[in-house]
């Protein structure tokens, strides 16, 4: 009867740990990725509709739409859509730390 009640009191304390513990994770989340618009996306295809028969004249209208930087959803991996020279170079040359991970 003493072992029992004491892996029971030992499966309470780790419980009540694992819970603050995980609470406190949950309130040092980094603030969200502030993201690119994008075409809308459907679960599991994502914007791969968006593209249609010819891409590179969907990709034209898309960044018309949507600028020359752009968020697309291939399948379930984010895409950015980088389709200005002058953004290019912006995102290569200034912020170049940040994209080379």
């Amino acid at each position: 009867m003493d072992y029992l009640s004491l892996v029971l009191y030992l499966l309470l304390e780790w419980t009540a740990t694992y819970a603050i513990l995980s609470n406190a994770k949950k309130s040092s989340n980094p603030k969200p990725r502030i993201i690119p618009p994008g075409p809308p996306k459907i679960p599991t295809f994502g914007s791969l509709f968006s593209l249609g028969n010819k891409p590179h004249n969907s990709l034209t209208e898309l960044a018309k739409r949507y600028g020359p930087l752009m968020t697309l959803q291939l399948s379930s991996v984010p895409k950015i859509i980088i389709s200005s020279a002058a953004m290019a170079k912006e995102a290569l040359q200034t912020n170049d730390l940040c994209l080379s991970n």
